[in-house]
């Protein structure tokens, strides 16, 4: 209940308390951010339609022996003095008042904001009332909902402004979510810690990253950045880290408002090796090499956490920070000590004394401190053997027997740790849903887990289970799963409720707001059904989404069968390709067509880019190096048309949608260019250019080569199926691969080298990287902002074509082709 009583607290402070860095009106109460949220989101026939109260004492639920941390109930308000009747919507915390509208808004308007859209312009023109005597009510039966992972602030969120920001916390509050990473901005806290301790701008501006690259430097898996090694772009990293301030306390602002508990950064050791010189009598130790980039070499100096200097900078910082959020403070932190790095010492008091004295570094600077740490570290290496694991977490109960922690088992729902560690031996934890990683697409999923385990992880003998959320490391994939986790947390979980949750009907709901209710045609909900069936429904092992061929360099072998990131793919290739024709052609003579509304076309494209690439490519791939080891030079050309055809209509669908195209994510970029600072002022012209240019390589650079070097160990981890990238980046490649193939069996020639096309391709890339939007022109057919690129063909920046017209046009191509590919025949 400690949880519930920090609601209390917070729900009865006054506006100023509530809110330090937020402007408030000093009469509003705790509900106004939910009238706020209303007028932003809905339409104006809804701004007035609710009346929001605030229920502490609604917890605990009664008849529910699990659902007692959060509450709301729905109802008609009286009509008073002729006026018309409210919606009432009463809940135990802000969040639960969240979750109770969003609970109206998907029943009774059967609309739901969602990352792809929300189809509240379709909503009734009148706000619809509950049945006579009608009540809606829902609890939850864990105190924290969560959301985020360190890195999605790199993958989805480097390159947002405040009003994507600000859609993204309204989703957070509708969603019932209460706790969330807060990790923007801290770049510019650690320049003046480090600045109080007497470093140089250079010595610190060497050790911090570049933008989109700071979850990882924050980790101590690198340090400094690549590609602008110049006194310029020092400039440029000090701009980022103000402005990234500058949005962090509006996000933070929010956040207290929402009553969204902020995962706040604190000290994890990792240091300049200026230090070291300034600082001599503190003890230094080099980090591990990152396993995720061995051929770099880097090891970061950190500082143990068993040395005294440790103690010092952790309360140094914490206190800093706190002091520039203006007195704020959540008291949660975040401390990822080994994120894929190993500990310099296997012996068990040592990693006991480690986190021992970590507790009490937190301690030190904020007496009501918990430290939040991610499972990843154990399931990631090979070190963590069940002895190990038991001693870090020894050391973490040596304060206050662990209750002042709390832990994300961040892979619940492929690889859990809390089954293995007797539920965190006793400390609190919070099951979570991981599902993607490097931000890239694919239908990938474990339906039939989701609805069962969560619950099994609750009643674990420990009974340690506090939490419920979702850590993918990308957003803009998978969205109903990403929701139902986050719904599933408003479930019973009571022993004995025995009735499984049924997926189905929870998903027919979903589709059915997502299209509208009168334009989901059983068409669309049988391929649904297929979809949820196969790629929703992994047992083969899988960790991740699939990658496709066209995330990889060509190969004459290319078939990756990996559990991890592999390229080969388990589920039935027949249902897919049945499912997508349904798609695609259930708004053939329809009356009513859904083709208008962002989600549905969302859909449309991310079902053809997974037949595309993941069903058809691999099939014309073995036909194409089946026609060069026959040395059938004819069929080899006419093949490679073929395989690059395939390749612009992926490109031309992708265009059809701004959440898939790369002009998007580099317009975002290079906007932040214009960000005011924090005196409020915007750069020179000049600077904003250059700076414009900057931040758009390494745009680029995440979703490419992501390392200094193309072709090494994380080359393409981060791709993505997008407009333009597969058009410039990705074609360029396959057709030089299809050219070198074609040389080889021309008179004369040699044998296929794969390390000359290599090197051909990595300089191809890497004048591609280089390359920006600062050369625009205008297209004279429509007048659309389109960039040359390498001139292999253009980047578009605003939606092109209409997506169901062009999904139907390439049906029309590789409909049938897909069929035989699927079931194994020759085309």
């Amino acid at each position: 209940m400690f949880y519930l009583t920090i609601l209390v607290k917070w729900s009865s402070a006054t506006p100023t308390e509530l809110s330090p860095l937020a402007i408030k009106r000093q009469d509003a109460g705790p509900e106004a951010p939910l009238y706020a949220l209303v007028q932003r989101r809905l339409p104006p026939a809804y701004h007035n339609a609710f009346a929001f109260t605030l229920r502490p004492a609604m917890c605990p639920i009664s008849g529910s022996s699990t659902n007692i941390y959060d509450a709301y109930k729905i109802s008609n308000a009286p009509t008073t003095n002729g006026q018309p009747s409210k919606i009432t919507i009463e809940a135990a915390s802000l969040s639960g008042l969240g979750a109770g509208l969003n609970h109206y808004l998907k029943q009774i308007c059967r609309v739901e904001l969602t990352w792809s859209g929300d189809r509240f312009d379709d909503m009734p023109s009148t706000p619809p009332k509950l049945a006579k005597d009608q009540v809606l009510s829902g609890s939850s039966f864990v105190s924290l909902r969560y959301y985020m992972n360190v890195v999605t602030y790199g993958y989805s969120y480097a390159f947002w402004d405040w009003s994507r920001w600000e859609k993204e916390l309204d989703w957070m509050m509708l969603s019932g979510v209460n706790m969330a990473l807060a990790m923007g901005g801290q770049e510019y806290v650690l320049r003046q810690l480090y600045l109080e301790l007497g470093l140089t701008d250079e010595e610190i501006d060497t050790f911090l990253s570049s933008p989109a690259y700071n979850p990882w430097q924050r980790m101590g898996n690198f340090k400094g950045s690549w590609g602008y090694k110049n006194s310029t772009e020092m400039h440029f990293k000090k701009r980022w880290y103000e402005t990234q301030w500058v949005l962090q306390k509006r996000i933070i602002a929010r956040m207290q408002d929402f009553n969204i508990t902020a995962v706040l950064p604190s000290f994890n050791g990792f240091v300049p090796d200026a230090m070291a010189v300034k600082h001599p009598n503190a003890t230094y130790e080099k980090g591990a090499v990152w396993i995720a980039m061995p051929e770099l070499g880097i090891r970061v100096t950190y500082i143990p956490s068993t040395d005294p200097m440790f103690n010092t900078i952790s309360k140094k910082y914490l206190e800093l920070q706190t002091r520039m959020y203006n007195g704020y403070t959540s008291h949660y932190y975040l401390l990822d000590l080994y994120n894929e790095l190993e500990p310099p010492c296997k012996d068990l008091p040592c990693l006991t004394k480690i986190t021992s004295n970590v507790m009490q570094a937190l301690k030190s600077a904020d007496p009501q401190a918990t430290w939040v740490l991610q499972s990843w570290f154990i399931v990631a290496s090979q070190y963590w053997t069940d002895d190990r694991t038991k001693a870090f977490f020894d050391g973490i109960k040596q304060v206050n027997n662990g209750k002042d922690a709390f832990v994300f088992d961040l892979h619940s729902e492929v690889s859990p740790t809390w089954n293995k560690t007797q539920g965190y031996f006793g400390i609190d934890w919070g099951w979570s849903m991981l599902n993607n990683f490097g931000g890239g697409q694919g239908l990938f999923g474990f339906l039939p887990k989701l609805l069962k385990e969560p619950f099994e992880g609750y009643r674990h003998g420990s009974k340690a289970m506090r939490g419920m959320g979702i850590t993918m490391e990308g957003i803009d994939n998978n969205e109903f799963l990403y929701q139902l986790v986050l719904d599933l947390a408003w479930q019973r979980a009571d022993e004995e409720v025995t009735t499984p949750v049924d997926g189905t009907k929870l998903l027919n709901e979903f589709i059915q707001r997502r299209y509208g209710p009168n334009k989901t045609t059983p068409t669309m909900l049988s391929a649904w059904k297929k979809l949820s069936q196969t790629v929703w429904d992994s047992r083969v092992g899988q960790w991740s989404q699939y990658k496709t061929f066209l995330d990889a360099t060509p190969a004459l072998v290319m078939e990756r069968d990996s559990f991890f990131m592999g390229n080969k793919v388990h589920y039935n290739k027949t249902t897919v390709v049945q499912a997508w024709g349904e798609l695609v052609r259930g708004v053939k003579g329809q009356q009513s067509l859904p083709s208008e509304i962002s989600s549905f076309r969302y859909d449309v494209i991310d079902v053809t880019r997974e037949v595309l690439l993941a069903v058809v490519l691999p099939g014309l791939h073995h036909e194409l190096v089946g026609a060069y080891n026959a040395s059938d030079a004819s069929r080899l050309r006419a093949l490679g048309k073929t395989v690059l055809q395939l390749i612009d209509d992926t490109d031309r669908i992708l265009n059809t949608h701004s959440h898939f195209m790369l002009g998007s994510w580099l317009v975002d970029a290079r906007a932040r260019a214009a960000d005011r600072g924090l005196d409020g002022t915007s750069p020179t012209p000049s600077f904003r250019r250059a700076y414009e240019d900057y931040l758009e390589y390494h745009a680029r650079l995440l979703v490419t080569w992501w390392g200094p070097q193309g072709q090494q160990t994380l080359a393409d981890y981060g791709s993505k199926h997008w407009g333009g990238l597969v058009k410039t980046f990705y074609r360029p490649r396959w057709e030089l691969f299809i050219n070198h193939l074609q040389k080889a069996l021309a008179p004369g020639g040699k044998p296929f080298d794969l390390d000359i096309y290599k090197k051909a391709s990595l300089a191809q890339e890497a004048i591609w990287l280089t390359q920006s939007l600062g050369s625009k022109r205008k297209n004279a057919v429509d007048n659309e902002v389109a960039i040359e690129s390498v001139g292999r063909g253009r980047i578009e920046t605003k939606e092109k074509g209409d997506t169901v017209q062009v999904a139907q046009s390439i049906w029309g191509r590789w409909g049938e082709v897909a069929q035989k590919i699927a079931k194994g025949n020759r085309i």
